[in-house]
């Protein structure tokens, strides 16, 4: 997962679906970095105290940082499609005269 996959997931024109697939793609997220954290402990047969500083060197990785702040960004999108209704069909506008939509 990087950045523009969760870019990709957004659809201004179903903030339901959106919202319920940025969840889900927090959910991966966050269980891949769990993952790759746990890789890397049993590469140097790690303690159970260990875990927390792995997960938070992981957390602070550049591409894991991109993705935060897609997911941030996307999940704004999302608020602000929803409080206002002109601001919504701007973006989907946008979306259709650049072929995503």
């Amino acid at each position: 997962m990087n950045a523009e996959t969760v870019k990709n997931h957004l659809n201004i024109a179903d903030l339901d679906q959106s919202a319920r697939m940025l969840s889900l793609l927090n959910e991966i997220y966050f269980l891949q970095m769990q993952v790759n954290a746990l890789i890397e402990l049993t590469k140097i047969k790690f303690n159970s105290y260990d875990f927390d500083s792995a997960f938070l060197a992981e957390a602070r990785k550049p591409e894991n940082v991109n993705i935060k702040n897609a997911l941030m960004e996307c999940v704004e999108a999302i608020k602000m499609a929803d409080e206002d209704p002109q601001a919504r069909l701007k973006a989907m506008f946008k979306a259709k005269m650049e072929g995503r939509l």
